[in-house]
């Protein structure tokens, strides 16, 4: 089969099609030929080693696991013969997390992992972008408490996990800014953003005061601006807040400010793939998909975050 294959960390020149053996199922396990999947910012941050303690976690030479991707969807192919809950022919779609694996034209999953029969209503396409954008920006929002009448700012508003987060956070009843480029403020508001600001023109110092909660989903906030954006007990979470420098700087302004810093790495549910499933086959919220890539191109969907043009999930159809 046919599968991206990194062979070492930095550039995107790094990532390239080759032949390798396919999975076989063990007994307990699903294959799936994969016919959706996505290049995420989480993929992109592999390559380029950075944090630099990517390395002791997947290697410190060049990655161990070298077939990247964690989100699919597809036909299941073949099941192992203890395999109850799939079989052949069955539209399903999930996530390996840390396993990585998806970026190939088939890959193997346990039964009891992060694998969903796939919803009526739901395209490949769509369904492949549910476990990394939507699920990761609602650990986020759950984690600030994001409620009813709150106010919410959202930075990185346009891309797969701002998207979400606009969405999710007008589902849970707050009322949303958006932080964007100029190119996608119809996008943001059709998403449910109240008001959106372009980050080209307007500094992150005056972005406004008295959030509820602001979700960063690239880190682009200075934490020593925190305090003025958020009210009294206000929450700033972000995706990315994971270097000690601003883990550091985070903890001593939740210490001394009455606000609270947090962040960390998001950790994938059961329940909630399959919420964010019944969501969007309701037409409650809509995955945003940017740019498609075809198998051959995935390098090119890797440049799309060293140019920082990327809007909502970047496809690729194995």
């Amino acid at each position: 089969m046919k599968a991206s294959v990194c062979t070492g960390y930095g550039s995107p020149d790094n990532i390239q099609i080759q032949e390798v053996p396919r999975p076989a199922p063990g007994p307990d396990e699903v294959l799936v030929r994969v016919h959706a999947t996505t290049v995420s910012s989480a993929d992109d941050r592999i390559l380029r080693a950075s944090p630099p303690l990517i390395r002791v976690a997947y290697g410190l030479r060049k990655p161990r696991k070298a077939i990247f991707g964690s989100s699919f969807s597809g036909l299941v192919e073949q099941v192992g013969a203890e395999v109850t809950r799939f079989a052949a022919g069955d539209r399903v779609f999930g996530t390996t997390d840390t396993k990585l694996g998806t970026h190939a034209e088939y890959m193997k999953i346990k039964e009891d992992g992060l694998i969903f029969p796939l919803p009526e209503g739901i395209e490949f396409e769509q369904a492949a972008c549910i476990p990394f954008g939507f699920s990761t920006a609602l650990f986020f929002l759950r984690k600030a408490k994001v409620g009813s009448g709150q106010k919410v700012l959202v930075v990185g508003a346009a891309g797969a996990l701002g998207s979400a987060g606009v969405q999710l956070a007008r589902h849970f009843g707050a009322s949303v800014v958006g932080v964007c480029g100029q190119d996608d403020k119809d996008l943001v508001e059709s998403l449910g953003a109240a008001e959106t600001m372009d980050y080209r023109s307007v500094a992150s110092k005056d972005y406004g005061s008295d959030y509820d909660v602001v979700f960063d989903t690239a880190g682009k906030i200075p934490i020593g601006q925190v305090k003025a954006l958020l009210n009294q007990g206000g929450r700033y979470v972000s995706a990315v807040h994971i270097s000690p420098p601003r883990v550091l700087k985070g903890l001593w302004v939740s210490l001394a400010s009455g606000r609270k810093v947090s962040g960390g790495i998001s950790v994938e549910k059961k329940d909630d793939l399959d919420l964010l499933a019944g969501l969007v086959a309701a037409g409650e919220i809509e995955p945003v998909i940017g740019e498609g890539f075809e198998f051959a191109e995935i390098a090119q969907a890797y440049g799309l975050f060293r140019e920082g043009r990327r809007t909502g999930n970047t496809l690729v159809r194995p």
